[in-house]
């Protein structure tokens, strides 16, 4: 699965929203209270929102909790939908000189609804329209403006051409852990090679805590899924970051969770689990897997099939072992095709990309998004500044790396996309 409350005295975005009857005439306080009820009430038919106030609030609390401060930087984002809309209203609220977001037509909605849906949202927080401007399509000019750029969906993929058209201060900042990167993403070779400093967040930063919301999309998943997780058996299998806060999650919920993982069966103890092995393959692992209510595949950056003809365990030996279970898709490979044949309960429906998840936190609601995003662009602002400096890319990075919200990628992944050549 990425900030300030500005004093009375300091130059912001955030303004007291007055509404007007006619040029010059202002609108008695009822009457202003009546308008933005109905605003309200329009944000959440339109879009989805259940509590644009709550929502409104959330974003003012992680901009003070950040200290994120973008006065006078230039963002590149996304206008998008549902709980991603947020991302440049943030970048408004925390007072950026201009916030481009780019939107076009998906399986989400159409640009159109997201420019009138964004517009609106903005409206609501108080943000100036011109703060923020919505386009369809790129061209080097727009993308040559931009200080900071997220890698979020509708900027991808940011390849060489598009690296080329950034200013020599421009900065990346990766929503997300740098252990989840995606090359097919942005191009991070070549973003080093024309010194853009690249840095991804830390979701376990104290203030933002994405890691701890995992076990709760796993268990609102589950509890969907018709699988009452109090006094059922639940498989999980993976090793990556997210784990420890799944089997915590749904331990304390009342499950017996059983954990393939490499992590010492002391540790899987002290959260409320308990290990049955490392990997699949093994006899008594897989012995293990009898009626268990449901699995958990929870194994990216791994990308070795786990359930299937080649996987770890077969879709016909699993459906041997457990008719009964329900194969829940967080990330990591499986072969669909084959459960479905043997009609093994899976979800998603559809199927996730290589490298995604299942589903993202914006399932849970608007706080996780939120307060990653929120932390992207905290990301975004220490290079910038670090850049502006006259820093070069490496000792930008390095500067940005004194606050631990941000995060540095692995000494593998620096051998591997640092070699230009």
């Amino acid at each position: 699965m990425d900030s300030t409350e500005y004093e009375n005295d300091k130059k912001s975005c955030r303004k007291r929203v007055v509404f007007r009857s006619e040029p010059g005439n202002s609108v008695n306080p009822e009457g202003a209270h009546v308008i933005l009820m109905k605003t309200e009430v329009k944000i959440r038919s339109e879009i989805g929102i259940e509590s644009p106030a709550r929502s409104k609030n959330i974003v003012e609390e992680y901009v003070k909790q950040l200290k994120l401060d973008l006065s006078g930087l230039v963002v590149l984002t996304e206008a998008a939908s549902g709980n991603y809309i947020y991302t440049p209203l943030i970048a408004a609220i925390a007072d950026a000189r201009k916030v481009i977001a780019l939107t076009r037509d998906s399986r989400y909605g159409k640009a159109r609804d997201m420019t009138e849906n964004t517009h609106l949202a903005a409206r609501y927080f108080g943000i100036e329209k011109k703060r923020i401007q919505i386009v369809e399509s790129l061209s080097p000019k727009i993308i040559g403006k931009a200080d900071i750029v997220t890698n979020l969906g509708f900027l991808r993929p940011i390849d060489k051409q598009f690296i080329s058209n950034l200013k020599p201060t421009a900065v990346m900042s990766l929503m997300y852990a740098t252990w989840e990167f995606r090359e097919e993403d942005l191009d991070l070779r070549e973003c080093w090679k024309k010194g853009v400093p690249v840095l991804g967040t830390n979701e376990q930063h104290e203030v933002l805590r994405i890691f701890d919301y995992i076990g709760h999309l796993c268990l609102k998943i589950l509890l969907e899924a018709e699988v009452e997780v109090f006094r059922s058996k639940i498989i999980l299998v993976g090793d990556n970051d997210f784990g420890r806060n799944i089997v915590r999650t749904l331990s304390a919920a009342g499950a017996e969770i059983l954990w393939v993982t490499n992590a010492s069966g002391g540790e899987v103890k002290k959260l409320g689990g308990t290990k049955i092995g490392c990997n699949l393959k093994e006899l008594s692992v897989q012995n293990s897997l009898r009626n268990c209510d449901a699995i958990i595949v929870n194994a990216y950056p791994d990308r070795s099939v786990v359930i299937g003809k080649y996987g770890d365990i077969s879709s016909r030996r699993l459906k041997k072992l457990a008719p009964g279970t329900t194969v829940i898709q967080l990330n990591g490979l499986i072969e669909r095709e084959s459960l479905d044949m043997l009609g093994v309960a899976c979800l998603p429906t559809k199927e996730p990309r290589i490298g995604h998840m299942g589903w993202t936190l914006a399932y849970l609601g608007p706080k996780p998004v939120i307060a990653l995003n929120s932390g992207g662009l905290k990301v975004g602002e220490l290079l910038a500044r670090a850049r502006l400096k006259g820093l070069s890319r490496g000792q930008a990075e390095q500067e940005a790396l004194k606050n631990h919200i941000c995060q540095d990628f692995s000494l593998a992944q620096h051998k591997k996309y640092e070699s230009y050549s």
